[in-house]
């Protein structure tokens, strides 16, 4: 028999190696790569658990946040009304005490403590609303309407104890979309805090918010009389912990929280460029098209 070359006897040799080393190395994998792809994956998990419950405690102190800087309006909302009950009450009690009054008076001083009443708990609502932890709700089908006076429920007083108009266009305001509402009130809380903040040393004061809608998506538009914002503070705008507000003033952290929760909607936050005034705007899906806006993303 003649003897194979020396050259084709080392790459049959080869071969031979290299299946045994892929033996080894596949027993090896059953053995040890396992656990370690195990112990990776549960390293893994844990980093993104603990940076997951990070940004919900950032989320948490943005939204806390956001209520302090309304808590002095808050309370002259309840106030206000309460002292309202508390007059209308005593008329109530002295009338029937000394049987005067007519019961047409009698039923409107009732009435007036009825409304009143509304008024508060429409109040306490809005603060439970938004002061939750909505990350983990369902999303729901909500109409823009009662999320935009909901929130306002709770920051008009303040608003107008500082000489600052508020302007509400009244179209679109029964579109309809799929969110998680306590988020999307954070988010316009937010927003509207940033811009009486804006405003408030300013001679012309006024805040408006509008809704442009088309086939799939609306926007929420938060326009102020604020002088506008340089191009190298737009941006920094969105990124965690920036600010120009006062040292102790604010966190940094409501404009970047809130465009992410605008994103997990489907939608996006910006600031509309080459304005004379201060303009935000929330684009968001309209019912039926977030799962669509999702993918699309």
């Amino acid at each position: 028999m003649r003897e194979k070359p020396f050259n084709l006897k080392l790459r049959e040799s080869m071969a031979i190696l290299l299946a045994a080393v892929l033996r080894v190395l596949q027993q090896l994998s059953q053995g040890f790569l396992s656990p370690c792809e195990a112990w990776i994956s549960s390293q893994l998990s844990a980093r993104n658990s603990a940076q997951s419950e990070h940004y919900r405690k950032l989320a948490a102190a943005a939204r806390l946040s956001a209520l302090g800087e309304m808590a002095g309006g808050i309370a002259h909302e309840i106030n206000n009304p309460l002292a309202i009950i508390t007059l209308h009450a005593s008329q109530l009690v002295e009338m029937l005490e000394e049987q005067s009054g007519e019961t047409a008076v009698i039923i409107d001083r009732a009435k007036k403590i009825e409304l009143t009443a509304h008024r508060i708990a429409r109040i306490v609502k809005s603060l439970r609303v938004i002061s939750r932890d909505a990350k983990d709700d369902p999303f729901a089908t909500s109409e823009i309407k009662p999320l935009i006076y909901d929130t306002l429920e709770l920051c008009q007083e303040k608003f107008r104890q500082h000489g600052v108009l508020i302007k509400i266009v009244d179209a679109h305001l029964n579109a309809r979309i799929d969110c998680r509402p306590s988020e999307i009130s954070q988010v316009l809380l937010n927003l509207l805090n940033n811009s009486f903040d804006a405003v408030e040393r300013l001679e012309e004061k006024w805040i408006e918010i509008a809704v442009r809608e088309s086939v799939s998506h609306l926007e929420i538009v938060i326009t102020d009389s604020g002088r506008g914002i340089t191009d190298e503070v737009r941006e920094k705008l969105f990124r965690p912990f920036f600010t120009t507000k006062d040292v102790g003033k604010g966190t940094g952290l409501g404009l970047s929280i809130s465009q992410s929760i605008i994103r997990n909607h489907g939608g996006d936050l910006s600031i509309e460029r080459n304005f004379a005034h201060t303009r935000f705007v929330i684009r968001l899906p309209v019912s039926g098209f977030r799962e669509l806006a999702q993918k699309a993303a």
